[in-house]
């Protein structure tokens, strides 16, 4: 088996390097977009692909888990291949991240300023400009401590940017039409208090509030005892009647 071109062969189906199972018979086209980088005796074990910012592993056959149990080679194979297959699939690439990204998850108060970031690789100078439901309101070059625009009115707006370079980033938006004051929720005693007088009520503190008597208790009904099928008369009638049945039966045949 082979780990990539010119590197040393690695599981070679022996009883030091336990076999994997399963694995696709004959050639096996390897599918758009990846590469196989691990094979064992002639035939594709492990793929790699990558295709804009997703990056997908793909592992065939079965038997993997034996190679850390086995020790040795295998298990120090295993070890190395897999750490460095985590640190592929979970690398960060300043150039893959979005071009811009706003503050506070896209939803802006009234009166609050357009604010958005730029964690990605650019090419200066970064041209944005802001669109609405009524065309375009607002636009800019990005300075360096990002995109800074005006306050809008209540709305859906989409952020637009592009660089230098032709790279370009899409967001969109909404400027609430709450504003902070309505989010408020601490009581008011002094206002309570004024309304419930000109009714002739009150406003009571925590230390003020009539207790309230225990809810009586109800008796316990004690439970229907249990009756065997004995003790019932209509078990006694069933029988009767059954025998009754069978007997008319017998003496209507016996008659014909």
């Amino acid at each position: 088996a082979e780990r990539g071109a010119g590197s040393a062969p690695v599981p070679d189906g022996t009883e030091a390097w336990p076999p994997l199972e399963a694995l696709p018979a004959g050639a096996l086209a390897a599918p758009p977009g990846t590469a196989a980088v691990l094979g064992a005796g002639g035939r594709p074990a492990a793929w790699l692909g990558e295709r804009e910012t997703r990056r997908v592993a793909i592992g065939l056959g079965t038997g993997w888990y034996r190679w850390p149990l086995a020790g040795g080679d295998p298990a120090a194979f295993w070890d190395a291949w897999s750490a460095a297959l985590v640190r592929w699939l979970g690398a960060a690439d300043s150039s893959r991240l979005p071009l811009v990204r706003l503050a506070g998850e896209g939803r802006l108060a009234p009166g609050e300023p357009l604010r958005a970031e730029v964690p990605g690789e650019s090419s200066p100078p970064l041209r944005w400009r802001v669109s609405g439901e009524r065309g375009e309101v607002a636009e800019g070059t990005a300075g360096p401590a990002g995109i800074r625009g005006p306050a809008l009115p209540a709305g859906v707006y989409t952020l637009e940017a592009e660089d230098a370079a032709g790279r370009r980033g899409r967001a969109r938006f909404v400027v609430e039409t709450w504003a902070p004051d309505l989010a408020w929720t601490a009581a008011d005693p002094e206002g309570l208090r004024r309304a419930a007088e000109p009714s002739g009520g009150a406003l009571l503190g925590s230390g003020q509030l009539p207790s309230l008597a225990a809810p009586p208790a109800r008796p316990a009904v004690p439970a229907a005892p249990g009756r065997g099928l004995g003790e019932t008369p209509w078990s006694y009638l069933l029988a009767v009647a059954l025998v009754l049945g069978d007997w008319a039966l017998g003496a209507r045949r016996r008659r014909g």
